[in-house]
């Protein structure tokens, strides 16, 4: 599967995407969910 990182204020985003294509991840001792849409963006919170 892919394997992302990100940054989320000072955080660093460790992402994964799964065999249904979500990407979850987590920020800190936060989830974070991640969403890619339309565009191909992707967004997380």
């Amino acid at each position: 599967m892919g394997r992302t990182t990100g940054t989320i204020g000072n955080n660093r985003v460790n992402t994964y995407t799964d065999q249904f294509g979500r990407t979850t991840g987590s920020f800190g001792n936060q989830r974070a969910n991640c969403q890619r849409d339309s565009f191909g963006r992707t967004t997380c919170r």
